[in-house]
């Protein structure tokens, strides 16, 4: 489980990578400066800090001398099964009937949700 803290803009620039598997620079830059209107150097930036950070790992790319390509170091459901274990951990004292109970207090789950959340219980118990 990865402990690496990725922003909410550094996030933007993992989606791309998770979504590709493997992306070449010049693709990522693309993409996020079209979608989100973000200068190429901004985009370079983003990439280096998470390879710094341990997110990404790069080589270069045989298509383009000058370019690079990159990849994760974990996947997109390993970091969010890794923030949800944090926020249960630090929150709810790592109890998740204590976190349900808490959206279903706030009526912030639909009945539908409900529902939903029973039928996956009630089929786990068959397991």
């Amino acid at each position: 489980m990865t402990t690496i803290q990725i922003s909410n803009t550094e996030w933007q620039v993992m989606v791309v990578v998770w979504r590709e598997g493997s992306a070449p620079s010049a693709m990522i830059r693309s993409e996020l400066t079209a979608k989100i209107g973000w200068a190429d150097t901004t985009v370079k930036t983003l990439l280096k800090r998470l390879v710094d950070k341990g997110a990404l790992t790069t080589r270069r790319d045989p298509d383009n001398k000058r370019g690079y390509i990159y990849e994760a170091t974990f996947t997109e459901e390993e970091y969010a099964a890794s923030k949800t274990k944090s926020v249960l951990d630090r929150f709810y004292g790592g109890a998740l009937k204590d976190m349900v109970a808490g959206f279903i207090h706030r009526d912030e789950l639909s009945d539908e949700e409900i529902m939903e959340l029973r039928k996956l219980l009630d089929d786990s118990m068959g397991d």
